[in-house]
């Protein structure tokens, strides 16, 4: 009423959160979060007499890419339901800042963060996903702002602009293993990697990832990697020296070398052979000790 020019598209209320999907129909006298935080003064006021009813501040997201308004009006929709099932397995989605491995060839128990089912790691059959840059790549398209990004279709599934026998052969494989039992790993840094770790979940494999930072307090997983992570196929681990940053992230090629190197001691006998270009591996197990000894 007080801003016709902004029209809610989607409202979902949760016990300590409120989604709300916007529409701003036309350029605003003043920032959007002057309205926003209009709306909770307000809200605050009917709701208990007085204000204190929100927390400072608030998250907003900015829609852009085709396909993404009805991903978002699902993902609101869908909040309900993920709140029923992370109180049903709350172990499985809780964040873990001390979750240790035994690396028995570093003579340490390495110390991550972790979402996800721990038991993965503990499977007697886990390979190693790596792939080449020359044997698979999606298509990319320009972005606004600048840079480029993975194209996708209507369905958001990434479109494919490049790929070889050798990668078809090697995804068959880890799919076939996966399909058998066998536990796949990779920090999924190559588009092959990521394309083998999407073909698997949806095959219905279990799936441990490697992230070069931590997770904030409030993370939880999104979308896909929310039934993955339900099902019990999917852990997310990052060493415990790489902690969270509000920004993005790039992996650098210390942080691939790192996660790599993790990725193979995790695997052991399904371990891949790395090249790591010049770098000797006592300067690799020491970058490893420092990102994941307690």
């Amino acid at each position: 009423m007080h801003r016709p020019e902004i029209k809610p598209l989607e409202i979902q209320v949760m016990p300590d959160h409120v989604h709300m999907l916007i529409y701003v129909t036309r350029t605003l006298a003043s920032p959007l979060g002057i309205t926003i935080a209009g709306f909770k003064a307000g809200s605050s006021k009917a709701a208990t007499g007085a204000c204190g009813l929100w927390a400072e501040g608030f998250q907003d997201t900015i829609l852009f890419r085709e396909g993404q308004l009805e991903a978002m009006r699902s993902y609101i929709r869908d909040n309900p339901r993920r709140l029923a099932v992370k109180k049903l397995q709350i172990d499985i989605f809780r964040l873990r800042r001390d979750f240790e491995i035994e690396f028995a060839e570093l003579g340490l128990r390495g110390r991550f963060e972790t979402i996800g089912n721990h038991f993965l790691v503990s499977s007697p059959n886990i390979l190693q996903v790596q792939c080449s840059r020359r044997d698979f790549a999606y298509r990319r398209i320009p972005k606004p702002g600048g840079g480029r990004k993975i194209a996708r279709d209507a369905a958001q599934v990434p479109l494919q602009e490049m790929t070889t026998a050798a990668f078809e052969e090697k995804c068959e494989e880890m799919i076939a293993a996966a399909k058998h039992g066998a536990v796949l790993v990779s920090p999924c840094i190559s588009d092959g990697e990521r394309e083998i770790a999407r073909r698997a979940f949806s095959g219905g494999a279990r799936v441990i990832k490697l992230a070069n930072m931590g997770f904030s307090p409030l993370y939880k997983p999104g979308g896909r990697l929310f039934n993955h992570t339900a099902d019990g196929r999917l852990l997310m681990l990052s060493p415990a020296a790489w902690p969270y940053m509000t920004a993005e992230k790039h992996m650098t090629r210390i942080d691939a070398c790192v996660l790599n190197r993790i990725a193979q001691l995790i695997a052991g006998e399904g371990a891949a052979q790395i090249d790591y270009k010049g770098m000797a591996p006592s300067d690799i197990d020491r970058l490893v000790r420092e990102a994941i000894a307690p």
